[in-house]
């Protein structure tokens, strides 16, 4: 997986997921990506859960993780 970094928003390039993402959004810190199947994805900053993962935490979250519940 390749990551790179521009300002505080994370951008990936991952081939488990080349050609299925349709859709990107970022925030302040945090990015989100809706991939052909339905299935949400998201990384960046998680500080006040705006990740959508049921947790907060100050921990970066460099890896897209899967939105389980909305």
């Amino acid at each position: 997986m390749q990551i790179f970094r521009i300002g505080p928003i994370i951008l990936f390039a991952a081939s488990a997921m080349a050609g299925e993402v349709v859709s990107i959004a970022a925030g302040n810190g945090h990015s989100v990506a809706l991939k052909k199947d339905g299935s949400v994805w998201t990384w960046g900053s998680n500080v006040y859960g705006q990740m959508g993962i049921g947790t907060n935490d100050t921990q970066a979250h460099p890896i897209p993780t899967r939105v389980n519940e909305f």
